[in-house]
């Protein structure tokens, strides 16, 4: 999201909220079945999110792991904020 009264929403789950995610532009959490990734674009702050609601068959709830730093890469060059790049805790 890139409005920025928007991304002041998910302020604490940004800073507080499980493991770190780590970028050059941005700080981020990972809880499991939400990835938060909060960077600093030339039009002001902007939030990047994945969450899994469900778990999968296995009651695995990987796709949010999987899929944030691919969403992240390819939403910031789509917006004119990129090359962004982050990494989840043990990647």
């Amino acid at each position: 999201m890139t409005d920025a009264a928007l991304t002041e929403i998910f302020s604490r789950d940004v800073l507080r909220a499980g493991l770190s995610v780590k970028g050059a532009k941005g700080y981020g959490r990972f809880n499991g079945t939400r990835a938060l990734y909060r960077a600093s674009c030339q039009t002001g702050p902007v939030v990047f999110m994945v969450e899994q609601l469900e778990p999968m068959a296995d009651r695995d709830f990987g796709l949010t792991r999987a899929l944030l730093p691919g969403y992240v890469a390819a939403e910031a060059e789509r917006i004119g904020c990129g090359p962004l790049k982050v990494t989840l805790p043990g990647a």
